[in-house]
């Protein structure tokens, strides 16, 4: 419970939103969505489906199944589609020129980082 308190306030901060103004935004007491916030209270689902809703994330994301917040959309489920049909082999060379992208546009800052 203390995961998903702590997501929700990320995630409020994230989007400099008052706790006042996410309840009105899911239609909810000031105190209730504080007692979420501070894990007094478990969230019932169709809260925490109209808070992902809200914040534009997954589900998964706030409750602490994945630290990756975002949905997949169409374009990029068939993207993931046509590279788990790929061999082991072409797939291992996408990996590896992603991480090269990744690494050209995010330079390690330390020699420790670049070691990790």
């Amino acid at each position: 419970m203390q995961l998903i308190a702590s997501r929700l306030k990320y995630l409020r901060d994230r989007e400099e939103e008052s706790q006042k103004q996410v309840a009105e935004a899911l239609d909810i007491k000031l105190s209730t969505y504080k007692s979420y916030e501070t894990a007094r209270r478990r969230i019932p689902v169709d809260i925490l489906r109209n808070a992902a809703l809200h914040y534009e994330v997954t589900m998964d994301f706030i409750i602490g199944i994945t630290d990756i917040p975002y949905s997949i959309n169409k374009e990029d489920e068939e993207i993931m589609r046509k590279y788990y049909s790929l061999k082991e082999e072409n797939q291992l060379r996408i990996q590896e020129r992603i991480m090269t992208f990744y690494e050209t546009e995010h330079p390690p800052k330390t020699l420790k980082d670049k070691n990790k």
